[in-house]
């Protein structure tokens, strides 16, 4: 049977940026088989350009506010994945609103992965983003996986980030694939770490995640030059009511987090 690739595309009055997206996620050298536009609730034009598009609509209720920075933007990009389930997904892609894919993009993910069934979830880079794992936007993320999470992502902070440990804890690989993407309004990591509340939501996704605590004060620790903002981290991860979601991953991460301590104090020195 040839192989599905449905991609989703959360927005929330996205008119500006949501036409380049289409645009060059329909350009693709190997396109989308089902392009699903999860409208979580706009007031503008959203909906109705994704139509024109050609994608499937999901309309969500409006809560009257952005979800960003919050636990509850899992919920809408789980409307995503229950379509792509539906639809069948081989492969899931996940693009924001003002991702803009170089023309390969899928083609080359695609290939990597079917290249290497121990590969669950791949990106290629954003231009002007510096990471260790696959983005959140971007990402490809294969069926196997996905039934081994029930194609849904957990209601915590850190939600988008638990996919990745997950995956690595199972046993799976994930990778960054040398195939370039822009965003059109600015980098998610350059304006998640410029804002205190961003610096709070990392402290908080810190410790549902289960980050050990010598790597989580070093964390804070290095950013001393945006004391503002390392206090905030420090407060999200202080406050946070609730321990470790998945006490597998959390081990996963402990572990991972002792075999970087070395090169974490090695660079605060």
């Amino acid at each position: 049977m040839p192989t599905r690739v449905c991609a989703y595309i959360p927005a929330r009055n996205e008119e500006k940026h949501l036409p380049g997206c289409l645009d060059a996620l329909l350009g693709q050298t190997r396109s989308p088989d089902n392009v699903i536009l999860i409208d979580d609730g706009s007031t503008d034009r959203t909906g109705k350009i994704g139509r024109k598009k050609g994608c499937i609509v999901v309309k969500l209720k409006d809560r009257g506010r952005t979800l960003v920075e919050s636990p509850e933007l899992s919920q809408v990009h789980n409307a995503g994945l229950r379509e792509c389930r539906r639809l069948k997904a081989d492969y899931v892609l996940v693009v924001g609103a003002d991702h803009i894919l170089s023309g390969s993009y899928l083609e080359k993910l695609l290939d990597e992965m079917q290249s290497d069934s121990t590969l669950a979830i791949s990106s290629g880079y954003i231009s002007g983003e510096q990471r260790i794992f696959p983005s959140g936007s971007g990402r490809l993320i294969s069926r196997d996986f996905l039934s081994q999470v029930s194609w849904r992502y957990p209601y915590i902070n850190g939600w988008e980030a638990y996919f990745v440990f997950k995956a690595l804890s199972l046993g799976y690989s994930v990778k960054i694939i040398a195939t370039p993407s822009k965003v059109t309004r600015g980098t998610f990591i350059k304006r998640r770490w410029g804002s205190e509340q961003g610096g709070l939501e990392i402290g908080k996704s810190m410790r549902r995640l289960g980050y050990w605590k010598p790597y989580a004060w070093l964390r804070c620790l290095r950013l001393f030059s945006r004391p503002t903002l390392a206090l905030a981290m420090l407060l999200g991860y202080i406050t946070e009511t609730h321990g470790a979601y998945d006490e597998d991953v959390a081990a996963y991460i402990k572990r991972w987090q002792k075999a970087r301590m070395v090169g974490y104090v090695q660079n605060l020195v």
